[in-house]
């Protein structure tokens, strides 16, 4: 009887919350996925090399960059920094590491804050696995959301993270047009998260239809589900031609006799155990009668299977702002290409996942630690970390030695040394360099004369 009333109970349960979510969507209050994005990670971060390369690529150069924290101190320079660093370029970085040290200053030592988001994000999964997984999930189903934990005395300092299963977490709408007030996941529908312990970051979606409402990112493989479904086909079909020896067909009795269903059956056994199957590769198969065979379709090549992948692979890449070259594409894999591709990869597809992680951060996480230290926060990461960014140093410390204008503490930004004391916040100006008001007037008027004869015709 326990059995029976708790199967009970949990159907009924399953069609309370069955209808609370018809009635929820005809009263345009709940948000979800109507579109299966749990097949993105079955069938293609699970399922499909190249996907699970692609992605697995940009989040562990995202997991690789560690958090830094900093108290500004000069609002303008700050601004600049920040949207220096919001669409992150080679050069754009370069001008904010310039800048960095008028804007803010670093908070060094063991800062609670770091630790959390250094080391361990809660007692079962790491820092770095933390920034995978924000990655993962975004790139997967255009969403992430991070619950996290606080104690009841700082309601807003969170001390714990979580990432929640983007395929199985819905925003609640409250009201159209009115944003989110609660999350809600498929497996715990009784106990809805508030929104204010959640940090929800996606791309975006222009579909304001009610079926997949625009405050739930588009997923990239969306646009992409197509080319999903060709490049798992076309590796099911490459596999099934090698477990098969080649060409399919039909291979019959050609004696002029023919065979019961019971032989047939017997022959098709036997063919199967002597003929199928990669250890069976061109083996020599004895019969005791004259068989014929009939081929049905063509070879993986005559299909084009094998160049169908190289172009489904290619496609991918391009879903996810990478170059084929960095996934052993073989008419695009030379060492010029290989540095372009790495360069490319991190400020177009990396840089944008950390920018995007790191502007939630600072929305979400930093102001209740901003408010519990009395300081104003702004968290950033590490791009060094990267070596497809640094320039060749010797050419970099060249220019800098010619570069008079930047004092030595900008200086030693961009060759990624601390700053030095406040004397270092001057310019140094070459001997021989004075300024036009202070020159003679008789050593102005000769070079004056001196550069008139010049002909520039």
């Amino acid at each position: 009887m326990d059995l029976v009333r708790g199967i009970k109970s949990a159907f009924n349960a399953f069609m309370g919350y069955r209808a609370g979510v018809v009635a929820s969507f005809m009263n345009n209050t709940i948000y979800g996925h109507f579109e299966n994005v749990g097949q993105y990670i079955k069938d293609a971060y699970q399922k499909n090399a190249d996907v699970y390369s692609i992605v697995s690529y940009i989040a562990a150069k995202v997991a690789m960059a560690p958090a830094m924290l900093y108290e500004i101190k000069d609002e303008k320079a700050f601004r600049r920094y920040k949207a220096l660093t919001s669409n992150p370029t080679k050069e754009s970085l370069q001008k904010a590491d310039q800048i960095r040290t008028k804007a803010m200053t670093e908070i060094e030592g063991d800062h609670p804050l770091l630790k959390l988001l250094n080391t361990q994000v809660n007692d079962e999964m790491s820092a770095s696995e933390f920034k995978y997984a924000c990655a993962v999930y975004r790139l997967l189903t255009g969403n992430t959301y991070i619950h996290g934990f606080a104690p009841e005395s700082e309601p807003t300092k969170f001390v714990e993270l979580h990432i929640l299963p983007s395929q199985y977490t819905h925003p609640i709408s409250a009201g159209r047009y009115l944003g989110v007030k609660a999350y809600r996941l498929d497996y715990d529908v009784q106990n809805p998260i508030d929104k204010a312990n959640v940090a929800h970051y996606r791309y975006f979606n222009p579909d304001f239809s009610t079926s997949n409402p625009h405050i739930v990112g588009q997923a990239p493989l969306m646009a992409a589900s197509n080319i999903v479904l060709r490049s798992n086909s076309g590796y099911e079909a490459s596999t099934k031609a090698f477990q098969n020896g080649g060409l399919t067909g039909v291979l019959y009795e050609d004696g002029g006799t023919s065979i019961n269903e019971t032989q047939r059956e017997l022959l098709q056994k036997h063919i199967d155990r002597k003929m199928t199957g990669p250890g069976n590769f061109k083996q020599i198969i004895a019969a005791s009668s004259k068989l014929g065979w009939l081929q049905i379709g063509e070879s993986p090549v005559d299909l084009g299977i094998l160049e169908s992948i190289i172009c489904d692979l290619r496609s991918l890449c391009n879903v996810f702002h990478v170059n084929s070259a960095l996934f052993n594409d073989p008419d695009n894999k030379t060492y010029n290409n290989m540095i372009e591709a790495r360069k490319a990869a991190i400020t177009d597809a990396v840089l944008p996942e950390l920018t995007a992680l790191r502007d939630v951060l600072n929305q979400w996480l930093v102001p209740g630690w901003s408010k519990a230290d009395n300081k104003k926060y702004f968290l950033d990461f590490d791009t060094s970390v990267y070596p497809e960014l640094q320039d060749d140093m010797k050419s970099l410390a060249e220019w800098l030695e010619r570069a008079w204008w930047i004092d030595p503490n900008e200086k030693r930004a961009q060759m990624n040394y601390d700053a030095k004391g406040p004397e270092f916040n001057e310019c140094f100006i070459p001997a021989g360099i004075t300024p036009l008001s202070q020159s003679d007037p008789a050593d102005f008027e000769k070079a004056f004369q001196k550069v008139g004869t010049v002909d520039y015709e």
